[in-house]
């Protein structure tokens, strides 16, 4: 389990690097390790304890 919580007052408001940290945050939420190779395995797909990882 993950919570991010962000807050900038000195902007008073949404700016293009609170879109920019959102996007770079789904990146890593969504990254699948096993996808590109390598020595990361990432998050079984056959294990049924992980039955509750979808990806999109």
């Amino acid at each position: 389990w993950v919570e991010v919580r962000l807050m900038n007052h000195a902007a008073k408001g949404i700016t293009d690097k609170d879109f920019e940290l959102a996007k770079k945050i789904e990146d890593v939420v969504q990254w699948q390790p096993a996808k590109e190779g390598g020595a990361l395995e990432g998050t079984p797909l056959t294990d049924q304890r992980f039955a509750y990882v979808k990806y999109d």
